[in-house]
Formats: C-alpha cells, sequence, structure tokens
C-alpha cells in the first residue's frame, strides 16, 4: 500500500486574494499518476489514479468489470513505478494482475441482464433488517465523511467514497483525483473485508454518472447519497435497478430522485 504523503506534492504559487499584495508560497496539490494495467500478461486498462490504496483500487476496477467476484480470485499484484524523464515528464506507473483462469478481454459496462441478475440477489437486504431512516440521519452521512477526507482537506481536490454500515457507522473513506477510482477503492475495501455490499450505504462526495451507476448496481448498494447532482441517465439507471438514491444532500437539503424506492424514509 502506498503511503499517505504520495498522495500528494508540494507546488510553488503566487496567492493573490482581494487588494492584498500577492503572495508566493506554496499548496499541496494531489498527486494524478498515469498506470497501465496488465492481467494475465495482456494490456488491460491504460489510467490516470492518486497513488494511495492502489491495491484495493486494482480488486475494485477487476470486480467492476466483471473478471472477479472475490478478492482471493486474485493471486498476485505487483506494482512497478515509474519515473520521471530528462524532460520532467512522468513515465506511467504498471501494475501486474494474475487471475488464474481469467480473460482479458477490456472493460465494458454490465449488460441490462447482469444488472437485472445482480440487483435481484442484492435488492431488499437493507429492509430486512427492519431499518428505517430519517432524513435527518441521512444528511450526517456526508458531514461525517467530509469529516474524515483527509486528502481534501489538503488539496481541495480529491474525490470520495464513504461506506457506512446501517448504524451509522463510517467502515471506510477512499479518496482519489477520479471520482471512478474513488469508487473502485471503497468496492476493492469490501471485497478484501468480505463486507455484504447489499448492507451497506454508498455516500459520494461528487456527481453520479453514467459509469458510477453502473458500478453501484454491480455492487448492490441499496441505498445512495450524493453530495452533488446526478446525470439523468444515472437517475434511470438507479431507478430500474430499484436503488433509493437522494442526491444534492447538503445545506439541510436533498432531492430523492427515485421515489419509487424500496426504503422507508420516515419523518424526524
Amino acid at each position: 500500500m502506498t503511503t499517505f504523503s504520495a498522495a500528494s506534492s508540494q507546488c510553488p504559487v503566487i496567492s493573490y486574494q482581494g487588494n492584498q499584495e500577492p503572495q508566493a508560497t506554496s499548496l499541496p496539490l494531489i498527486n494524478e499518476i498515469p498506470l497501465k494495467i496488465i492481467v494475465n500478461d495482456q494490456p488491460f486498462l491504460n489510467t490516470s489514479r492518486t497513488p494511495i490504496d492502489d491495491e484495493l483500487m486494482a480488486v475494485g476496477i477487476l470486480f467492476a468489470g466483471g473478471i472477479i467476484t472475490s478478492a482471493t480470485e486474485i493471486s498476485n499484484i505487483q506494482l512497478q513505478p515509474g519515473s520521471e524523464n530528462k524532460g520532467g515528464n512522468i513515465v506511467e506507473d504498471t501494475m501486474i494482475i494474475t487471475v488464474p483462469g481469467a480473460g482479458t478481454a477490456p472493460l465494458q459496462p454490465s449488460t441490462a441482464v447482469d444488472i437485472r441478475q445482480k440487483f435481484n440477489r442484492t435488492k431488499g437486504r437493507l429492509t430486512d433488517l427492519n431499518k428505517e431512516f430519517s432524513f435527518r440521519e441521512l444528511l450526517q452521512f456526508p458531514q461525517i465523511m467530509t469529516a474524515h477526507q483527509e486528502l481534501y482537506a489538503s488539496s481541495r481536490a480529491a474525490h470520495a467514497v464513504g461506506l457506512f454500515n446501517r448504524e451509522g457507522e463510517l467502515l471506510t473513506c477512499q479518496e482519489d483525483a477520479s471520482r471512478t477510482h474513488a469508487l473502485h477503492k471503497a468496492l476493492g475495501f469490501c471485497l478484501q473485508h468480505k463486507l455484504a455490499q447489499g448492507e451497506l450505504i454508498a455516500v459520494f462526495s461528487g456527481r453520479i454518472n453514467i459509469a458510477i451507476s453502473w458500478t453501484i448496481v454491480r455492487a448492490g448498494f441499496p441505498l445512495v447519497l450524493s453530495i452533488s447532482a446526478p446525470t439523468n441517465t444515472a437517475v434511470k439507471i438507479l431507478n430500474q435497478a430499484g436503488i433509493t438514491y437522494i442526491g444534492s444532500l447538503r445545506d439541510e437539503r436533498g432531492i430523492l430522485y427515485t421515489p419509487k424506492n424500496p426504503l422507508v424514509l420516515h419523518q424526524g
């Protein structure tokens, strides 16, 4: 696991504020490093990420792509760091993964049939626990997650995904320059710790888009919250899957984008 110090670096800047004299200083910027992923000796994915919790991200990517269903299916993950060339440009890192018996097809979104089958296996688990949530309870979740966003606090440029149990306890807060990879890291955490995703609440700092909504359904999170607003197609996907989704959750307000939700929200 890469240390937190690798997630950001100091950058010399000149700060302007109102009528005050410009100040020369330095600020932490979030690191975003190119990464080539190779699975079973074949090129699999070229991407970029913030280099923390790389192994969790790899597990999440393979799960989201339908390559694995369990972290135990991966026999080896090896990271080969890149370096800066003479021109100061970053040479990409390389991650080599071995998944015995798996194919090497490019990542593709799950089909509608895959989505329905996955959700049917997870649907209703949270409501089976007889758990009701008040809107005020749900308002606390993004605030709790934000308080644990160390990278965002220092750089103001990190997305986060937090996973809560039904008692409202934060189990993990994963951060990355990419909102998609923040989700991949959270998924990797679930698989590594063998958590039942159908009993968790997922909280997002950023916008829910098509790619993220597909992955949410693949994961089977029954209740999803986000601080930002979603895209229209993302809402359609979550609605069709039966997932309860509340977005724009900030400043004592929120919008239930899935009125035909399976979970009960009560006053309080």
